[in-house]
């Protein structure tokens, strides 16, 4: 849906290639096209347009790429270990003179800042058409930890440079809107800690590897010990009668 200042909305309909999916990340890049990142506690499937958008539609997707976000320490979040991967909003920085651009994909714990491709002048500035969105999706980002939001599901991008988060409420407590100064800039710097993304979807697995074992050992060592129990019971009724 397009709302713009004047004049009635404007619906387009988005059909996925290959089947449907859960989707929370939705950012447009400059030149007006829409990219979609699938909300996947594994590998994030990158949605564009295959033409222009039709007006009601559908228009068909293509996948264009994927998303593999490394796991993350930072507490929070209604999933655990698993919603340090899943992403759940996005914002494009705005354009701003000499400075760059990057693309933000945040989860429940944490955003995530890609930086987008150069624009060739020398200043950094960098683009923001879908495809340098789809490519900066691929690159290194950099993680500015969100500790301690209940579901944090929205994220913006300022022309300073800050980044502004959001969570719904749970459990009663107040949704406030965290302020993250020069987080641009620090996901910009030269040295920033980027993090390559896995080849494969890191383990989710947040127990020992040992444990299903025991616990299935446990399991029988209780039926025959419950087993045993009845046997005795039954047979100390016989010998009664």
């Amino acid at each position: 849906m397009v709302l713009p200042r004047s004049g009635p909305p404007r619906l387009h309909r988005l059909v996925y290639p290959d089947g449907p999916h859960d989707a929370e990340a939705l950012v447009v890049g400059d030149d007006g096209v829409p990219v979609l990142v699938t909300k996947a506690s594994g590998a994030a499937g990158v949605y564009r347009p295959s033409g222009p958008l039709a007006e009601p539609g559908p228009t068909r997707l293509v996948r264009a790429g994927q998303v593999v976000l490394p796991m993350s320490s930072t507490a929070g979040g209604p999933l655990g270990g698993i919603g340090t991967r899943t992403i759940t909003g996005a914002g494009l920085s705005p354009a701003s003179t000499g400075g760059g651009r990057v693309l933000a994909l945040r989860t429940y714990t944490d955003a995530w800042l890609f930086p987008l491709p150069g624009d060739g002048d020398g200043d950094g500035g960098g683009g923001g058409t879908s495809d340098e969105i789809v490519a900066a999706s691929a690159g290194a980002p950099v993680r500015i930890p969100l500790p301690d939001e209940p579901q944090g599901e929205a994220v913006a991008l300022t022309a300073d440079g800050a980044l502004l988060s959001g969570s719904e409420a749970r459990g009663g407590g107040p949704a406030a809107i965290r302020t993250v100064p020069g987080a641009v800039a620090a996901a910009l710097e030269p040295g920033a800690a980027a993090q390559v993304q896995p080849a494969t979807p890191p383990s989710t697995r947040t127990f020992p590897p040992w444990l299903p074992a025991v616990l299935g050992g446990a399991a029988v060592v209780v039926l025959l010990v419950g087993a045993g129990v009845a046997m005795t019971v039954h047979g100390r009724r016989r010998s009664r009668r």
